[in-house]
């Protein structure tokens, strides 16, 4: 199968595959805001500088024909880290650290909350 070796600062982090169907994603990410953000209730926040990375995938070939989003790393970067990618073919990569099997009810809830933020918003344009 087709996996990612994935290191850092010459350290390996992980072997990541998601076998015959799916999606694979190594993703670096560096964000820059004016001010932090604060979340929608006011209880965390995200600072104004964030750089990260995430090895993550969505393997939709599983035994029991559901869609699992699995993740094997997500970690913050500073300056200077030096970040390695090899595209590998191997027989066998490492368990993901975790594993969330796709839920139906779930994403229905979370697509009605994001349709009706979007309602909202574009019903307050009107006005």
């Amino acid at each position: 199968m087709i996996a990612f070796q994935v290191s850092l600062n010459d350290e390996p982090l992980c072997l990541a595959g998601i076998g015959d169907l799916g999606v694979l994603t190594a993703i670096l990410s560096y964000v820059q805001r004016k001010e932090p953000l604060k979340s929608p209730d006011g209880q965390d926040e995200l600072p104004a500088r964030e750089m990260a990375m995430e090895v993550t995938g969505l393997r939709t070939g599983t035994k029991h024909g559901s869609k699992e989003h699995v993740k094997w790393k997500g970690l913050a970067l500073r300056p200077g880290d030096r970040v390695s990618v090899q595209v590998v073919e191997v027989d066998r990569v490492d368990e993901p650290a975790s594993v969330e099997s796709d839920d139906p009810v779930r994403n229905e809830k979370a697509e009605r909350r994001y349709y009706e933020l979007l309602k909202k918003k574009y019903e307050d344009l009107k006005s």
